[in-house]
C-alpha cells in the first residue's frame, strides 16, 4: 500500500514538473514571437532608412556626373533621387511616429537631406549657367 502511495506521489510530482515545463515553454514561445515581430519591424525600418540613403546617393551621383561632363543624361539618377527622397523620408516618419526619440532624428535627417538637395540644385544651376567657379552665388 505504501508503494502505491509512493508511486502515485511520484506520478503527481512528474505531472507537476511536466506542467511547469510546458508553462515555461509557452512563455519562451511568446517571447520568441515578440522578438520575431520586433526583428521584422527593425528590418523594415532599416530597409526604409537604406532607401532614403540610396536616394541621397542617387542625387549626388547624378549631380557629380553632370558637373564633370555637362551631359544632361547624367542627371537621370539625380532626378530619380529627387523623386525618391521625400517618399522615403515620409515612410520613415510613418514607421517611427510613435517613438519620440527617433522621430526627432528623422526630422533632423530630413532637414539635412533638404539642405543637401538645395546645395546640389545650386551647383547644377551654376553648371547650366556656365558659372563653373560659382562667382554668381547668392549672398
Amino acid at each position: 500500500m505504501k508503494s502505491i502511495r509512493f508511486a502515485l506521489l511520484a506520478i503527481a510530482i512528474c505531472g507537476i514538473a511536466v506542467l511547469c515545463a510546458r508553462i515555461q515553454i509557452n512563455i519562451w514561445e511568446g517571447q520568441a514571437r515578440v522578438l520575431a515581430t520586433e526583428q521584422e519591424a527593425i528590418g523594415a525600418q532599416a530597409a526604409q532608412l537604406r532607401d532614403a540613403l540610396d536616394a541621397m546617393l542617387d542625387l549626388e551621383t547624378g549631380q557629380r556626373g553632370y558637373m564633370l561632363t555637362g551631359e544632361e543624361a547624367y542627371l537621370e539618377p539625380y532626378e530619380s533621387g529627387r523623386r525618391n527622397i521625400d517618399a522615403a523620408l515620409q515612410r520613415l516618419n510613418e514607421m517611427f511616429r510613435n517613438d519620440p526619440i527617433w522621430i526627432g532624428e528623422i526630422d533632423q535627417l530630413a532637414k539635412l537631406a533638404n539642405a543637401k538637395e538645395d546645395e546640389l540644385d545650386r551647383t547644377i544651376k551654376l553648371r547650366r549657367d556656365g558659372d563653373f567657379l560659382g562667382r554668381h552665388r547668392d549672398s
